[in-house]
């Protein structure tokens, strides 16, 4: 009886849903029809109070299904605030979240990727590697010689919904450039934070087996040319809890972010970043996250999460400073947004990179223009990770590879944004995009050239 009733809510929810979104619809043609040329991001804060009160309705009906499916995930988040805050007294998870403080061993100079030997690796204690039965090291004996372990050459940092999957994809069908068992291990955010997965040799644990790789080649030649990478689009802009973990005391921003992380792991590893119009970036990662936040996408479910967070964002800088309100996690948790406004904020995430790592190595993939010229592109990415050029003919077939991670039907069936949510969006990243576009020294980043 209490699951016909649980469907019977549903299908009921599913009508008024339906519901509001024929009006909503009805509204926003003839609201388009006269607002749309004049809409402008200082008037961002005067949307008409009818349409506000719709979208409201809206909203909720579509999210009270939205939380009720997605307890796992916010469990999840939530059960990693609760270790994050209660870390300090454990001290041997605070020691491993404290990595600024790891000492890393001197890697071997003739391999190219970072590595070095150990003799005994200890067993892995995460369990999403006892799941996956994926920790693929051996203790060292004498018979097997001592076990190779290795950090990443390069980091594909994001961001998401740019492409960074067929990138990624593409990349590792150079020769010299080995697959790790996971595109995104996603350790240094948030795996890092779940107690059991929290020490570096679970990080290495998931890039066992191109270190493996990596030994065999060795042996066969006494030295290696071969690299791997880390392709987890968190490492950019996943900077959640960043007031709760150690070196950020007192801070009233992030003082320390996962820059500094990866920068200490190894300080001359090559970061990629592929960036997309942020615009059309939100829409895609908001179809993305139904998947996984189990939500139903529409038009106009879209446009209110947009009104919202502009709002809540708006209200944000008016009493803080611009990056304070990008990294602050109380009004965007990472984990569990739905479109990811402040992550699309690229400069201010890249700053924090470019504050670390020195200008030449940071390569900055423009995605719109990968998507159109993608052998180009992968010749300058082979040029920057110092990898042998490959044939025309190579690099032909790269290209021709079926893409990775399109968008899924019922996205491809919903079609674009509405032409005022886009409008919002624009009006909304233009600023922030010509501030990107001066820090990169390139005017194509503000996506109007």
């Amino acid at each position: 009886m209490l699951c016909i009733n649980c469907r019977a809510s549903m299908r009921h929810k599913v009508k008024v849903t339906t519901f509001f979104l024929t009006v909503l619809g009805t509204l926003y043609s003839c609201i388009s029809m006269r607002k749309s040329s004049r809409l402008h991001l200082a008037e961002l804060k005067n949307v008409s109070q009818t349409s506000e009160t719709l979208l409201a309705s809206t909203k909720v009906v579509l999210e009270e299904s939205y939380y009720e499916d997605n307890n796992s995930r916010l469990l999840f988040a939530n059960d990693l605030e609760d270790s994050i805050k209660a870390g300090r007294h454990d001290g041997d998870y605070w020691r491993d979240l404290n990595v600024l403080n790891t000492i890393i061993p001197e890697t071997l100079q003739t391999m190219r990727n970072p590595c070095w030997w150990e003799n005994h690796p200890g067993e892995t204690t995460c369990d999403k590697l006892r799941l996956m039965n994926k920790a693929l090291k051996l203790p060292g004996t004498q018979e097997n010689g001592p076990v190779l372990r290795c950090l990443p050459y390069f980091y594909l940092i994001g961001q998401a919904k740019c492409g960074t999957t067929d990138l990624f994809t593409r990349i590792t069908q150079h020769p010299s450039i080995l697959s790790p068992m996971t595109k995104e291990p996603f350790w240094v955010f948030p795996l890092r934070f779940q107690k059991g997965c929290s020490s570096i040799e679970t990080y290495l644990d998931f890039l066992q087996t191109s270190s493996n790789r990596i030994k065999e080649n060795y042996l066969a030649s006494s030295v290696s040319a071969l690299i791997t990478g880390d392709g987890s689009t968190t490492t950019m802009s996943g900077n959640t809890w960043w007031n709760m973990l150690p070196g950020n005391e007192g801070c009233e921003e992030p003082c320390i972010t996962n820059a500094n992380i990866v920068y200490q792991m190894n300080p001359k590893a090559k970061i990629l970043v592929s960036l997309r119009n942020p615009a059309s970036r939100s829409f895609s990662y908001y179809i993305m996250k139904a998947r996984i936040l189990k939500y139903n996408v529409s038009k106009e479910h879209f446009h209110g999460l947009v009104v919202n967070e502009i709002t809540e964002f708006q209200n944000c800088i008016s009493r803080s400073s611009l990056r304070s309100c990008v990294m602050n996690s109380t009004e965007e948790n990472y984990l569990i947004t739905a479109i990811g406004l402040r992550s699309s904020i690229y400069h201010i995430h890249l700053q924090d990179w470019m504050k670390v790592f020195p200008r030449e190595q940071i390569y900055v993939v423009h995605f719109e223009h990968y998507i159109k010229h993608m052998p180009d592109t992968l010749a300058g990415v082979y040029n920057f990770l110092e990898v042998d050029l490959l044939s025309d003919q190579e690099m032909q077939r790269i290209a021709e590879h079926k893409i990775q991670n399109q968008r899924p039907l019922s996205g491809q069936k919903l079609g674009d944004m509405l032409p005022e949510t886009k409008t919002l969006l624009d009006k909304f990243f233009k600023p922030f995009n010509a501030q990107l576009a001066t820090l990169l020294d390139n005017d194509v980043f503000t996506w109007t050239v």
